[in-house]
C-alpha cells in the first residue's frame, strides 16, 4: 500500500500544507488529497463526507492519510478511534514544513511486527516496527492464539492524566480476573510500576505470561523482550485470562 511513489506523494503534499495537517485517502494505490475542513487544521484534520462517498464510489478505499506538524507521530486517541471506526488502515506523516518522515501505518489489514525486539511508541503496532505495551498482547494473542482483541482509544500516558484503561476495558477486550496462584502461560499480567507517575495501584502496564517463569512486555525506553518475572511479580496487581479459551 505505502509504495514509494505514493509514499513520495504523501511526504510532498504534508510540507506543501504544513503548518496545516494534511490530509488525504489511498484509493486503487494512488495517494488523492483533500482539503482539510477542521476548524482547527492546524491541530487536527476532516475529510468531508462527500469526498469520502465520492471517493468510495470510484474504488475501494484503502487508507486515511495524514501529517502531524512539529510534534510525534504518534497517534492520538482520535486517531486511534478514527481508525477503529473506519475498518481500514491509517497513515501519519511527521512534517516540520521542511522534511517529512516517512509515513507509517496501522490497522488489522496488517501483519504484526516480530513480538521481540520491537521499539517502543504509543499506540497500536504498524508498518514502523513499533507499538506499545497492549499493541504487545493484542499481538500475541493474534499471532500465538489466533484470536483478535478489541483495541482501545488512548493517549500517551493516559494513566497520569486520571484514566483507569486496563481495569475498565479488560471485560470487554474478554477477560476474566484470576488469582496470583492460578496463573499460566497465555494469561495477561497488569502491573502499575512506580515510575509510572500514575496514581498508585492503577495498573498502567501489561504482558504476556510465558512458560518458565517469563513474561513478555515492552516498557517505554526498551525494545520488547522475554525475561524472568522474578523483580517484576511484586508490581502486579492482575492476573487476567481470556475468557473464550475454553479453559
Amino acid at each position: 500500500m505505502l509504495l514509494p511513489s505514493v509514499a513520495t506523494a504523501i511526504r510532498e503534499d504534508a510540507i506543501e500544507r504544513y503548518p496545516h495537517e494534511a490530509c488525504g485517502l489511498i484509493v486503487d494505490g494512488v495517494y488523492r488529497p483533500y482539503r482539510n475542513l477542521h476548524p482547527e487544521p492546524a491541530a487536527a484534520f476532516r475529510i468531508s463526507p462527500q469526498a469520502w462517498v465520492a471517493a468510495s464510489k470510484r474504488a475501494e478505499i484503502q487508507a486515511v492519510v495524514h501529517s502531524h506538524v512539529n510534534g510525534s507521530a504518534e497517534p492520538s486517541a482520535a486517531d486511534i478511534q478514527g481508525q477503529i471506526d473506519s475498518g481500514v488502515p491509517w497513515v501519519i506523516v511527521l512534517t516540520d514544513g521542511e522534511v517529512a518522515g516517512d509515513p507509517w501505518a496501522w490497522g488489522d489489514a496488517f501483519e504484526p511486527p516480530p513480538l521481540i525486539g520491537r521499539q517502543f511508541r504509543h499506540g497500536p503496532s504498524g508498518t514502523d516496527g513499533k507499538g506499545d505495551c497492549y499493541a504487545l498482547i493484542r499481538d500475541w494473542y493474534r499471532q500465538e492464539r489466533g484470536v483478535l482483541l478489541r483495541d482501545f482509544a488512548r493517549d500517551n500516558e493516559w494513566w497520569a492524566n486520571g484514566r483507569d484503561l486496563y481495569r475498565q476495558g479488560f471485560v470487554e477486550a474478554g477477560f476474566r480476573q484470576v488469582g496470583p496462584h492460578e496463573a499460566k502461560p497465555g494469561d495477561v499480567f497488569l502491573a502499575s510500576l512506580p515510575a509510572g507517575g500514575g496514581r498508585p495501584g492503577v495498573p498502567h502496564h501489561g504482558g504476556i505470561v510465558l512458560d518458565n517463569s517469563l513474561i513478555l512486555h515492552h516498557l517505554p525506553g526498551r525494545y520488547s523482550r522475554r525475561e524472568p518475572m522474578g523483580r517484576w511479580r511484586k508490581f502486579v496487581t492482575h492476573f487476567l485470562r481470556y475468557e473464550f479459551e475454553g479453559v
